[in-house]
């Protein structure tokens, strides 16, 4: 394990030595209520218009009880494509590959015992899908990324129950970049 974060560790210190506009990208609010992320844009060197975005969030304990949420983290990977900019700014439409890391509890009432029990199921999917946004930069260094999507789950794991083949994102980020 210690030797993938290292290697992590060098892709990126390499990837910010050589690219002009690497953006770093979070939500402090989601921080506030125990949802951590980090996002990573970078430009595709031929094309300005057109970027990378990797991201990656957890979900605390405290805020999976308090939203009743089976969400433990995930990680996303896609590709954004600005529309009426030639550079990374303005609306754009993006291509997005997710993994999410959840645990569905299923509970169960005794009527005889008064008790109330509930198992822990492993229920982590993949899914496809499509983003759709608005970036806006400050000064050139600091912006702010609102965006909304839909995906088609593909892969799931055995167990737990899934209410819908699709799921809905949205959400917002500020970014800054080196």
């Amino acid at each position: 394990m210690k030797k993938f974060w290292s290697f992590i560790a060098v892709f990126f210190t390499a990837q910010m030595a050589f690219a002009q506009h690497v953006e770093v990208k979070t939500n402090p609010i989601g921080f506030a209520f125990g949802a951590t992320n980090l996002s990573v844009e970078v430009p595709i060197a031929t094309h300005p218009n057109v970027t990378l975005n990797a991201s990656w969030w957890h979900y605390s304990e405290e805020l999976r009880d308090w939203v009743d949420t089976e969400r433990i983290g995930g990680a996303s990977v896609g590709i954004r494509r600005y529309l009426i900019s030639d550079i990374d700014e303005g609306l754009y439409l993006g291509m997005a590959s997710r993994y999410m890391n959840r645990l569905v509890r299923d509970y169960d009432w005794n009527p005889n015992t008064g008790q109330t029990t509930y198992t822990e199921t492993p229920s982590d999917y993949a899914s496809l899908g499509f983003t759709l946004g608005y970036k806006v930069r400050f000064e050139e260094r600091v912006s702010i990324d609102l965006f909304t999507g839909a995906g088609r789950i593909l892969l799931k794991q055995a167990g737990g129950e899934y209410y819908a083949p699709a799921e809905w994102i949205a959400g917002f980020n500020f970014g800054y970049r080196f």
